[in-house]
């Protein structure tokens, strides 16, 4: 029939609308809406259609119209309405369901019926212009649903509202929030995806959720004070479970087998610091004739844990030690990490050894790698190796060698970059800090040799087809050391008069050691950069420093020094980050041909897999993982450790603001300026941090600066001119 004339109602996004019919063409419709408003509707969208009318009574009637159908769809009771249809599965108009329920057929009828319905779609499903009746079983399922839904909406309302009164610092913990506590502390710790951990993250911000959720634990009792905050709100549980302490129990002292080399009458020697207890690396020195035979000897941690065991389960899934201020976390229980692997003195252990040859100039001769049995016969901390470097012969002849390692390699285009560190320990209320020489002369030589044993590994699995991981590096951009210095010194000196640089074959300004050599197992350093520079002694020597130039070792002193940060800044904006691989490949920042890590396996899950891959090897048995799984496996352990060093760094800066929060608030402090901007870098703590207020400050300019604001918890503090 023509619509031309009437009023009617259509579909529009799935909405009655009333509107009048100016004028039909076919299907398409021109109408007007009761404000006035036009447009065009294809005849398929009509659904209702009403009395005629002249386009001026439009408005009038049209009110009148939707008065009634409110009026009628009030009196609408759907599921009575669902009940009268019965068992009829099939779809019903408007008009069938208007005689239903109305009994008469009228459009307002209809209209009150069909919005009644959209609006209240528990028993019926739509099609259309058409309804169908649900079933009983439909109905129930959807009943149920809605119930739920309704429970989960209010439970959300009233942890929306506990939540912000518990992050009102200040406030009591509400004694109904019991079950509200339970979920938040097992999201935090389990990192389970329960939506208490959403709620937070859209009251509090995604970045500050767990902290708010720590703050919150801490002040109803929930966690214990006395551990590190950053442990907890990482959900990292420091204890082992009986059941693991017992399988460490189990294991069986280490006794000699004839199948191992026998280095037990060797003067093996370890070099660590004084507290270290997770001792994985010692070394030893002989002479033959004219060769020096150099033995560097890795824990080997094979020999106790295998494949798939409970223990090496729970080391995978810890990845590795962590080391911070205040506890350390080892990734093995103690039966095992500082007794049974741990190369102790005066007790026989088995090694993974590389055992290198050299001439009487400290020119490589040739190598090999068999497993070990040693027993240390000294122990020296870094302190007292320095002491007597120079008077004892197998450290004396060490060190040469390293040097001649270390240029080597600077020849083949390593560069190296090593920057002070600050060593923090937490013991009790009291925060202790000492300052670290990263490149004093026994961490020198244990850094070159871990370097040594790791690229002759990769060699060695090269040479014999052994898949291991490779670390691999591109060279650096082609930028001088040189270059990068004079540009930062030209920053910090406007008159740009020649500075001091000397240059010093025996020590590391530069150093890409980093975890071959890590200084600081016993607890965590700060560098000037908190963030943890791409190069920096406590990260894995395969995120160390490249170049594409003849390495050399620069050191600056006098006032020169203060530039330091600006040169490091400039010079690790070239770097590129090193790889994993499954084929050996050139590793630019360490000048070697090909690079693989397995000189830590006590601390860091990667290093067991790959030395696993080796031990079987050299026993006869199959090694025990294909390269894709190798591969899969330390790229997980790579994610983890990145996670790791994030903790790590976290709670080491709480630690340090902690202590110039306590202890040295009030003083001033000597910075460099690295930026326009007013970043600073405090040259006594490494320390980066920013100035207050318009001052004008150059960068590599040296200022002094008060703390104005400083909250170990956020992380932050700023500073101000003196």
């Amino acid at each position: 029939m023509s619509l031309e004339g009437r009023i009617i109602e259509f579909l529009d996004a799935e909405e009655l609308r009333l509107a009048y019919v100016r004028k039909q063409e076919r299907d398409r419709l021109h109408v007007i809406d009761p404000r006035g408003r036009n447009s065009t509707v294809h005849g398929d969208r009509v659904v209702i259609v009403h009395r005629p009318s002249t386009e001026g009574e439009f408005p009038a009637l049209a009110r009148q119209i939707s008065e009634k159908v409110s009026a009628r769809q009030s009196e609408v009771d759907v599921e009575l309405l669902w009940q009268s249809v019965g068992t009829r599965q099939r779809e019903l108009n408007p008009s069938e369901l208007a005689e239903l329920f109305f009994a008469e057929t009228t459009p307002e009828a209809e209209s009150a019926v069909f919005r009644a319905l959209s609006e209240d779609n528990l028993f019926f499903r739509r099609k259309g212009a058409q309804f169908l009746p649900k079933t009983e079983e439909q109905v129930l399922s959807e009943r149920t649903r809605r119930q739920r839904q309704r429970a989960r909406e209010e439970f959300r309302e009233h942890v929306v509202k506990v939540l912000e009164q518990l992050l009102k610092k200040n406030t009591d913990i509400p004694e109904e929030s019991g079950v509200i506590l339970d979920r938040i502390q097992n999201w935090l710790r389990f990192k389970t995806g329960d939506e208490i951990g959403l709620i937070l993250e859209e009251i509090a911000g995604a970045a500050k959720a767990r902290d708010a959720a720590y703050d919150i634990l801490l002040r109803a009792g929930r966690v214990d004070p006395t551990l590190d905050r950053f442990l907890v709100t990482a959900g990292i549980d420091p204890h082992f479970s009986s059941t693991l302490i017992e399988a460490a129990a189990q294991l069986m002292p280490f006794t000699h087998i004839p199948a191992r080399l026998d280095y037990q009458d060797a003067p093996a020697f370890t070099i660590d610091d004084e507290d270290t207890r997770e001792v994985d690396d010692a070394l030893t020195v002989r002479w033959e004739g004219d060769e020096i035979v150099v033995g560097i000897h890795i824990a080997d941690v094979s020999a106790f844990v295998t494949k798939g065991d409970i223990l090496d389960a729970e080391a995978s899934r810890r990845s590795s030690t962590i080391y911070l201020p205040s506890i350390t976390v080892p990734m093995f229980p103690e039966r095992l990490s500082t007794d049974l692997a741990s190369l102790r003195t005066a007790v026989p252990r088995p090694a993974f050894t590389v055992e290198v040859r050299f001439d009487k100039q400290a020119n490589r001769a040739g190598y090999r790698i068999a497993l070990s049995t040693i027993n240390v016969q000294k122990r020296l901390s870094y302190d007292e190796a320095d002491q007597i470097i120079e008077s004892d012969p197998a450290l004396y002849t060490l060190h040469r060698i390293a040097k001649q390692l270390r240029d080597a390699r600077s020849n083949r285009g390593a560069i190296t970059f090593r920057r002070a560190e600050l060593k923090i320990r937490v013991k009790g209320d009291e925060i202790q800090i000492t300052k670290i020489n990263p490149n004093s002369p026994s961490r020198f030589v244990v850094s070159e040799m871990m370097i040594l044993a790791n690229g002759l590994a990769a060699d060695f699995a090269s040479v014999n087809s052994i898949p291991v991981i490779y670390r691999t590096q591109e060279p650096r951009e082609a930028l001088a050391v040189e270059d990068t210095l004079s540009a930062a010194l030209d920053a910090g000196d406007s008159t740009k008069t020649a500075p001091s640089i000397r240059r010093d074959p025996q020590r590391d300004l530069l150093s890409p050691a980093l975890d071959a050599g890590d200084s600081t197992k016993t607890a965590p350093s700060i560098r000037r950069d908190p963030q943890r520079d791409l190069i920096s002694p406590a990260l894995d020597a395969v995120d160390s420093t490249a170049g594409r130039l003849r390495g050399s070792d620069i050191t600056l002193s006098g006032t020169y020094k203060a530039v330091e940060a600006l040169a490091f800044e400039r010079l690790r904006k070239t770097f590129k980050r090193s790889r994993l691989s499954l084929t050996p490949g050139l590793h630019s920042g360490l000048g070697l041909g090909a690079y693989t890590q397995a000189s830590s396996p006590i601390r860091r899950y990667a290093d067991l897999v790959t030395q696993r891959q080796f031990t079987a090897m050299l026993s006869g048995v199959p090694v025990p993982y294909g390269r894709e799984e190798l591969l899969q496996i330390l790229a997980a352990a790579e994610t983890a450790e990145q996670e790791i060093r994030a903790i790590e760094d976290r709670s080491t800066n709480y630690w340090l603001l902690e202590y110039l929060a306590r202890y040295k608030r009030g003083e001033s402090f000597a910075a460099v300026v690295l930026d326009p901007k007013g970043n600073i870098e405090l040259q006594d703590y490494y320390l980066r941090g920013r100035v207050s207020g318009p001052v004008k400050l150059r960068p590599g300019e040296m200022v002094d600066v008060r703390i104005e604001t400083i909250d170990p918890a956020k992380g932050e503090v700023r500073f101000r001119a003196v």
